[in-house]
């Protein structure tokens, strides 16, 4: 019964990888295609109002930042979705990258976690050698990783 639990619920976690993949993959495409025009008639939009009505170019540059701020709710890796929350930030010359999601907490994270973050870190140790590292650890039903880059300019 217990090996029949856990083959369910590994399906179960690969269906919401691809269904994942699949928005990801969907919301990608239909970015690439208006990302482009929407900026575009945006900003000339904008540009118009400036010498009319600058309150209204304000709010309108106000609701265009709104629009274009990146916030994903999403399944995860929980059944019950979450928030994906993704922090950057630089201090002199590193770049932080911090990205949180909850997860389940009855999902064993290995240490050295799944192939997607040993490619990520074989991308850093070519790129960067030991000048990058990546942390990640389960805290409180949330996965965190951080990102610790050399700015380059």
């Amino acid at each position: 019964m217990l090996t029949a639990f856990k083959t369910v619920r590994e399906a179960e976690r690969r269906q919401l990888e691809l269904e994942l993949l699949t928005r990801d993959a969907e919301l990608r495409t239909l970015r690439a295609q208006i990302d482009p025009h929407f900026r575009y008639n945006s900003l000339n939009s904008i540009s118009a109002l400036t010498t009319s009505d600058a309150p209204g170019a304000r709010r309108m540059c106000l609701l265009l930042g709104e629009f274009l701020a990146t916030r994903w709710t999403c399944a995860c890796a929980s059944l019950e979705g979450g928030v994906i929350r993704l922090d950057i930030a630089r201090q002199n010359e590193r770049l932080t990258i911090v990205i949180e999601n909850p997860c389940d907490a009855d999902v064993a994270v290995s240490r050295a976690g799944g192939m997607g973050l040993a490619n990520v870190r074989g991308r850093l140790e070519a790129m960067f050698g030991r000048e990058a590292s990546m942390d990640t650890r389960v805290d409180a039903g949330q996965f965190r990783v951080e990102l610790h880059l050399p700015v380059i300019t």
